[in-house]
């Protein structure tokens, strides 16, 4: 018989451990923890198509660009990410479960919290060509700097084409 079955007469003294991390609190997190983070969205690359559709602005439009249109990256590849760099990117509120949100790579803000409100500590990338951590799903990294890697060197996490890394030291 099932010893967590609703028929047992004699249910276990205590719940199974249950989750995949172990903290010093001699707890197990369960899989299922819904975690709140802010992630920074640098904007889509133009395609090859956009030039073809591209329509004339006006004589009195203004001349500087949007931040929004300005490129999330250093302008020299392989330099880490500075404040200046990301501070027009959009913010984007994600949801993720514990067991698809790696331990080693949560920023301080979410050390007994669920949820990190802080706009700095996740990166949103779409592939990139400057580095490859040892993720087997990796695309590519742009930023290289500041990154949080575990200890076997992955430092990314998420979808495909949307990987989110976290900023070693918060901004």
């Amino acid at each position: 018989m099932d010893p967590h079955s609703y028929t047992n007469p004699h249910p276990p003294s205590q719940p199974p451990k249950l989750g995949l991390y172990f903290d010093l609190l001699d707890e197990y997190e369960p899989g299922d923890t819904l975690y709140t983070i802010n992630v920074l969205c640098p904007p889509k690359p133009a395609s090859r198509l956009s030039k073809l559709f591209a329509i004339p602005k006006s004589p009195t439009s203004p001349v500087s660009p949007s931040p929004a249109l300005l490129s999330p990256c250093s302008t020299i590849a392989k330099t880490p990410l500075y404040w200046p760099d990301v501070k027009g990117m959009k913010l984007k509120e994600i949801k993720l479960k514990a067991y698809n949100f790696p331990h080693e790579l949560r920023c301080e803000h979410l050390d007994g919290e669920k949820t990190c409100k802080n706009a700095g500590c996740y990166v949103l990338e779409r592939s990139g060509t400057g580095w490859k951590c040892a993720n087997s799903r990796c695309e590519g990294h742009i930023y290289s700097g500041f990154v949080r890697r575990k200890e076997d060197g992955v430092a990314c996490f998420g979808r495909k084409g949307e990987r989110i890394v976290c900023i070693e030291e918060g901004m």
